[in-house]
């Protein structure tokens, strides 16, 4: 998996040199980018086949930056990065945990700011979660895909397709439980509209399918099917004449693991505002036909969400048992 992720980096980075060498596009800014800094609300919600098990709700806050650069005529490159963290999650009297991520990505992208554009991409991202008994879990993931946009007036369609390969180390298995979190397969949908210039509206889905093997004394291994969806609208305003722009967004991310005896679910709403400084764009349309357009998915944090998400296996019960 691992070096699947790496030949994909390797292939992006051979077709942005031959690239290189092709003229930029005639009447767009080379290179622009836009930098972001936000924050707002993480409310967590468990349910145990339809009983509650845990509500926690705190702060989360992030930064952030993504890079524009037309390397010839009709082919471009974008590089993103973000970090973010939480406050602490009070699940039960007895446990809390804070989380953090990270997001980096590359995407290699064929564009014709007036009709269209196509793209690979590949990223590294990961979420931790720091739990208050001591332990701290690392779920690494690597993607790898493919996107494409359709300009239709004041209309951007975008679509994604593709893999996240875990890249986490083995699982412990000297412990109560431990958990293999696997790879997953994913597509996402987006919709942009654009009714002014500086005005953009989005709406968009994601729904991601995998397995998820979690590992107790009583069993070598149990399988769970494992499904990751979310769901997200937000909206950017940016005063004419100014780099700056405000955005507020909206997210509820779901991680549904079913068994035949039981179904959990980890429901996590986010609640976010912010802000952005542009760099050469001259308005939020002008950036997403022919700047910063691409971004990648969080789905380490939708695989993360299920963290509080174990099962009774036999005889036994491991409800808010931290992995080892």
């Amino acid at each position: 998996m691992t070096k699947r992720f790496c030949a994909l980096v390797a292939g992006l980075a051979t077709l942005a040199s031959i690239s290189g060498a092709l003229a930029q596009p005639v009447g767009v800014t080379p290179t622009s980018g836009i930098v972001s800094a936000f924050g707002g609300v993480l409310g967590k919600r468990l349910d145990n086949s339809g009983n509650d098990f845990g509500n926690a709700d705190t702060f989360l806050a992030g930064a952030g930056g993504q890079l524009h650069h037309w390397l010839g005529a009709a082919v471009a490159l974008q590089a993103d990065f973000e970090i973010m963290a939480s406050g602490t999650l009070d699940i039960a009297p007895d446990l809390s945990i804070q989380k953090g991520w990270y997001n980096s990505a590359l995407h290699l992208a064929w564009r014709d700011p007036a009709r269209a554009s196509a793209a690979v991409f590949g990223a590294l991202q990961g979420t931790t979660v720091r739990w208050s008994d001591g332990y701290t879990t690392s779920v690494p993931y690597g993607l790898a895909g493919i996107e494409a946009q359709a300009y239709l007036g004041d209309v951007t369609l975008y679509g994604q397709a593709g893999m996240a390969f875990d890249m986490g180390e083995p699982p412990n298995l000297s412990g109560a439980v431990a958990r293999d979190y696997g790879d997953f397969a994913f597509v996402r949908g987006v919709l942009r509209y654009f009714p002014t210039e500086n005005i953009r509206l989005s709406a968009e889905a994601l729904y991601g399918a995998g397995e998820i093997t979690y590992y107790t004394f009583n069993r070598p291994s149990v399988q769970v099917p494992t499904t990751i969806g979310s769901v997200k609208v937000s909206g950017d305003f940016r005063p004419d004449d100014s780099p700056l722009s405000y955005f507020g967004s909206y997210e509820i991310g779901i991680n549904h693991q079913s068994i035949p005896s039981d179904t959990r679910i980890a429901v996590d709403h986010r609640l976010m505002a912010g802000v952005r400084v542009d760099m050469g764009a001259q308005s939020l349309k002008a950036r997403d036909r022919s700047g910063v357009t691409w971004d990648v998915p969080d789905i380490a944090g939708l695989v993360a969400q299920g963290e509080l998400l174990d099962y009774c296996f036999d005889v036994e019960c491991t409800y808010y048992s931290a992995p080892p």
